[in-house]
């Protein structure tokens, strides 16, 4: 019998494989560029020598693709095999900076997507995997992928896994070991059940357990637990989204569970998530580099000894006004019975509205501000706020305030411009003022510049 399957598996393999959407050559060369040179004037010189001076920022690249993405697969039904081989990404290789002279890989990697064999709905998966359990990534207006709950238990990744799959419920069982190097042969073991009710109406949900068979192997973690749910409901063009996750993991010889994570969220939208970031003053860098036209509110709770709550409001609007884009976000940090975390508060956003004056001209004016109080240490979302100024210092800069206790007395920067597009083509003009510290006692009022840039 087992060698019937096995003949029946290869044969399906070898007739039914399908070249839908596979990886194709294709060469191809994007060429970009710009110049641009800003001169300023710091406001907290002295009036006497002052302080000037012009900066100069190149960036010059060139991107030739050879393959674009795809996957070749094998298809069939009853029993047969699947395999999976997947090119992630267009094959690039890139060149930038001024000067440059090596070509660097940028993109496109191969990868063994799936590899199982399959009677009916149950399947014997035959690649490389792990026996970690989770996780969940929250849904904001402005996120980061660091913010939800990790991944719990110990991790094996070589062996298989047997599972059953349809289109309302699916569940693996891993059954793996862990190597040392190049080492296979360790006898370190351990298995991962994780269940999923798949989308039913909206409604999804996931747990696990995982467990190592001598925790000494994998970090003394024995066990480790997840569960998630989420619900989106459809409101004509827009959606609502709920979502909510627990982890943890049991450690030998350790009372009760650790490394416990708790995390909710909740967001309306009226748009699709995309890979960018808030687009405006302070959050235009790729901390939170994930936004959703819409407003939602995430909760993060970690279970130790010390613990907090960790709310993160954001905003951003997307297209709902023709030409204007205005994002906000926020974290507020707050103490749960201990002397050892402080109420924080930190928030950032800014707006900018792009106006069409004539026939080609473009003028932007833009405004930005952030804050934290002298108590913001930062959060789980803290890496939001860790990259606002052009200089890319932090929240506690150099600038930062204190009273005559000590105390530190937060941060608050503040930052207006204006962009103006097509005087002449491929070219923007502008100007912008930015503050230090402005509760700060001295050195705060801050720089004003002037630039051009020029860009294709």
């Amino acid at each position: 019998m087992k060698k019937i399957i096995a003949i029946t598996a290869m044969a399906a393999m070898v007739a039914a494989a399908a070249m839908a959407d596979e990886p194709v050559a294709e060469l191809g060369l994007e060429v970009s560029g710009s110049e641009k040179v800003t001169w300023g004037v710091d406001l907290d010189a002295d009036a006497v020598t002052g302080r000037t001076g012009f900066r100069n920022e190149a960036e010059a690249k060139a991107v030739v693709t050879f393959a674009k993405g795809g996957s070749k697969v094998t298809e069939g039904e009853g029993v047969w095999a699947e395999l999976a081989v997947k090119l992630d990404g267009d094959i690039k290789f890139k060149v930038e900076g001024d000067g440059s002279e090596a070509f660097v890989k940028d993109g496109g990697k191969m990868v063994l997507d799936v590899a199982k064999i399959h009677i009916n709905d149950l399947y014997i998966g035959i690649k490389s995997g792990d026996t970690q359990v989770g996780k969940l990534n929250l849904s904001n207006a402005l996120k980061s992928d660091k913010y939800g709950v990790g991944d719990k238990g110990p991790n094996a990744t070589q062996g298989l896994v047997v599972g059953y799959g349809n289109d309302l419920f699916g569940l693996d069982v891993d059954f793996r070991s862990k190597p040392e190097g190049n080492d296979y042969y360790t006898d370190q073991y351990a298995l991962a059940a994780q269940a999923e009710l798949k989308d039913m109406s909206g409604f999804g949900a996931k747990a696990g357990v995982s467990f190592g068979f001598d925790a000494a192997d994998f970090e003394g973690k024995q066990l480790g637990i997840f569960g998630s749910a989420s619900y989106k409901l459809s409101l004509g063009d827009n959606y609502l989204k709920a979502s909510a996750g627990v982890g943890m993991e049991k450690i030998k010889d350790v009372d009760g569970f650790r490394n416990g994570e708790v995390a909710a969220s909740l967001l309306y939208a009226w748009g699709d998530e995309a890979d960018e970031n808030g687009g405006v003053y302070y959050l235009d860098n790729d901390e939170a580099k994930k936004r959703t036209p819409g407003v939602g509110v995430a909760v993060y709770v970690p279970l130790a000894e010390h613990t907090y709550i960790d709310i993160v409001p954001a905003f951003y609007s997307g297209e709902i006004v023709e030409n204007l884009t205005a994002a906000a976000i926020g974290e507020i940090v707050l103490p749960v019975d201990n002397d050892f975390i402080k109420t924080g508060i930190a928030i950032a956003g800014g707006v900018k509205y792009n106006l069409a004056v004539g026939d080609g001209l473009t003028v932007t004016p833009q405004a930005g501000f952030r804050f934290a109080n002298g108590d913001y240490e930062g959060g789980k979302a803290a890496g939001i706020f860790s990259k606002a100024n052009d200089d890319n210092s932090g929240l506690q800069d150099t600038y930062a305030a204190y009273d005559d206790e000590g105390n530190n007395k937060g941060l608050v920067n503040v930052k207006v411009g204006v962009d103006v597009g097509g005087l002449i083509p491929n070219t923007t003009f502008g100007a912008y003022y930015q503050s230090r510290n402005l509760v700060a006692d001295d050195a705060k009022a801050g720089t004003f510049n002037v630039f051009a840039k020029i860009s294709f």
